[in-house]
């Protein structure tokens, strides 16, 4: 999985080397001061009560690198830390470049955003019908220690990912264990397999046995190929690859994916299938 973690470990060593004193014009306020307005009051009381947390925050750099982040307690601390940055209230005499651009874009559920734009990490930037006003920050090490809470905050989820992934053995041919819900306990998952003989393709169900749960169904299916669990930024999942057919020519092969969505197995279609 390609990450930004390697840009934004370059951002931070860019931040640290800025960082110092200097004078600012105007004087120095937090992007919270600095942006007060009741639309942005309304947010702002939301996010830092708990009451109205974004579903989404949306990072982006200007060479392309983007990472959606989709944990509320991340995205809540970072919104604080960012509100939290202090600025010049006065534009500087500086001029906003294509590479240095930072964003992060906060996204609701019913279709609400806020987006903070940064230049490196020097400068917060305001677009206006004039063009870019960039307001300096007092210290850069400020953003650094976003980056840096960034960066732990991507790499764990990497690496949760990572140690959700890999080949899974069957017992007996049928029977496993596997994290579905993603709470640190394995539950108890098992295939049945259906010879319907010349009358009728055969059939694999794939059935939560350690608690009740709606099977999953790979019709048409005579063997299991390969079981693998995987993870991504919508928890953990199964991917079956399977052969299928019938009585007389079983040896195609099909791949679905399986999650376990609030107790209940769904399954989907691989994507590029």
């Amino acid at each position: 999985m390609k990450r930004a973690s390697a840009l934004l470990i370059s951002l931070l060593a860019a931040a640290v080397i800025l960082a110092g004193c200097s004078f600012l014009p105007g004087r120095t306020v937090t992007l919270a001061e600095f942006l007060a307005s009741d639309e942005f009051g309304v947010l702002d009381t939301g996010v830092t009560s708990g009451a109205d947390v974004p579903d989404e925050l949306f990072f982006f750099v200007a060479n392309g690198n983007s990472e959606t982040i989709d944990d509320q307690a991340f995205i809540a601390e970072t919104w604080k830390g960012l509100t939290a940055l202090e600025i010049s209230d006065k534009a500087a005499n500086a001029t906003p470049v294509d590479d240095g651009t930072i964003s992060f874009t906060f996204q609701w559920a019913d279709g609400r955003n806020f987006t903070f734009d940064f230049q490196a990490s020097d400068y917060f930037a305001v677009t206006s019908e004039d063009g870019v006003r960039l307001h300096e920050l007092r210290d850069s090490t400020q953003m650094g220690t976003i980056l840096t809470s960034l960066i732990a905050h991507l790499d764990e989820r990497d690496a949760q990912q990572e140690a959700n992934s890999g080949n899974i053995e069957l017992l007996n041919g049928s029977t496993f264990s596997w994290d579905g819900n993603g709470d640190g306990v394995d539950e108890t998952y098992a295939f049945r397999y259906y010879d319907n003989g010349e009358e009728a393709p055969n059939a694999i169900e794939l059935s939560l046995v350690s608690e009740w749960s709606e099977s999953v169904w790979l019709d048409g299916a005579y063997s299991i190929v390969e079981l693998r669990k995987e993870a991504d930024d919508w928890g953990p999942y199964l991917h079956i690859r399977y052969t299928y057919g019938d009585y007389w020519s079983h040896d195609a092969e099909a791949e679905i994916v399986v999650r376990l969505e609030d107790g209940i197995l769904v399954s989907y279609p691989v994507v590029g299938e």
